[in-house]
């Protein structure tokens, strides 16, 4: 099997541009250097929709514990209020759960998932 590897030539590590079979393992680089393989297999921090919490208070949250700005904490407030649940944030477990039980200290529902 034959493996392709793609070089970024934009900030977006996502954006390729190569017409190969979608089917053959892929490796991501970023700056040029692979990436390692739990940056591939990073969890996802999941905040859901509940009916206790209010809009300003889970945009305080993600503004004060994620660092978010107004703009990018109401967005996120709105994809979770419409769909049900919105992926926050992407990365190690170990650092998630420091960021899961802050925002569950606010009264927020929040998952990890793979």
């Amino acid at each position: 099997m034959k493996l392709y590897t793609y070089t970024v030539k934009y900030k977006n590590p996502f954006l390729f541009t190569n017409s190969t079979d979608s089917k053959v393992s892929k490796e991501i680089y970023n700056n040029n250097k692979p990436m390692s393989k739990s940056t591939l297999k990073s969890k996802k921090l999941i905040l859901h929709n509940d009916q206790f919490t209010g809009i300003e208070t889970v945009i305080f949250a993600l503004i004060h514990i994620l660092g978010y700005n107004d703009i990018q904490a109401q967005q996120i407030t709105l994809i979770t209020h419409q769909k049900g649940k919105c992926v926050i944030k992407t990365g190690k477990l170990k650092d998630l759960k420091i960021y899961q039980k802050k925002l569950k200290d606010t009264g927020l529902k929040i998952t990890i998932e793979d």
